[in-house]
C-alpha cells in the first residue's frame, strides 16, 4: 500500500504544478495578445510558439496523468480482488491447518494401532513357533501314513508268520498226541 500512497502524492502533485504551469500560461497567452495587439515582433511571435509548444506539452502531460490515474484505478481494484483472494487463502488455510490437526490426530491413532498389531503379532508368532515345535505338518502327516502303511504290512506278515507258526505248532502238537495216544494203544 505504500507504492499506492506514493503514486497519490506523485499524482497530486502533478496536478498542482499542471495547474500552476496552466495559470501561467493563461497569463503569458493573456500578454502575448496584448503584445500582438500592439506589435508583433519575430520575438514575440516565437515566444508566442514557444508558449504553444508549452501548452500542447501541458495537454500531453494532462493526458499522461490521466492514463497515470487510469492505471492506478486499475492497480487500486486489482489490489481490492487481491485482498479478497487473500481472505480466501487465509480462511481455507484455517481450514487446512484444522484439517491437518485431525490428521495428525489420525496419524497417531493409526501408529497406536500399529503398536498394538506389532504386539499382537508378536504374541502370534510366539504361538506360531509352539504350533511348529508341537503339531505336525503335512509333511509330517504323510511320513506318518507311510510309517503306518509299512508297519501295517510288517504286522501281516508277521500275523501271517504267527499262523503259520501256531499251525505248525497245532500240526506238531497233534502229531505227538496221535503218536502218544498210539503208543499207549500198542502197549496196551
Amino acid at each position: 500500500m505504500g507504492n499506492d500512497d506514493r503514486m497519490d502524492a506523485d499524482i497530486a502533485q502533478l496536478n498542482e504544478r499542471l495547474s500552476s504551469l496552466e495559470a501561467d500560461f493563461a497569463v503569458q497567452v493573456e500578454l502575448a495578445a496584448v503584445e500582438r495587439a500592439s506589435y508583433a515582433t519575430k520575438e514575440d511571435i516565437a515566444r508566442i510558439e514557444a508558449l504553444l509548444v508549452n501548452c500542447v506539452t501541458l495537454v500531453v502531460h494532462r493526458a499522461d496523468i490521466t492514463r497515470i490515474e487510469a492505471a492506478l484505478a486499475v492497480h487500486h481494484a486489482d489490489i481490492a480482488r487481491m485482498s479478497a483472494d487473500i481472505a480466501v487463502i487465509k480462511r481455507d488455510g484455517a481450514r487446512l491447518e484444522a484439517a491437518l490437526a485431525d490428521t495428525r490426530a489420525d496419524i497417531a491413532r493409526v501408529e497406536a494401532w500399529v503398536m498394538e498389531m506389532k504386539i499382537d503379532m508378536a504374541r502370534i508368532d510366539a504361538v506360531l513357533d509352539g504350533i511348529q515345535k508341537n503339531y505336525a505338518t503335512k509333511a509330517d502327516l504323510l511320513q506318518l501314513e507311510a510309517r503306518l502303511a509299512q508297519m501295517e504290512t510288517r504286522f501281516a506278515q508277521m500275523e501271517t508268520r504267527l499262523v503259520r507258526w501256531m499251525f505248525g505248532t497245532f500240526l506238531a502238537m497233534i502229531g505227538i498226541s496221535c503218536s502218544v495216544v498210539f503208543g499207549v494203544i500198542k502197549l496196551m
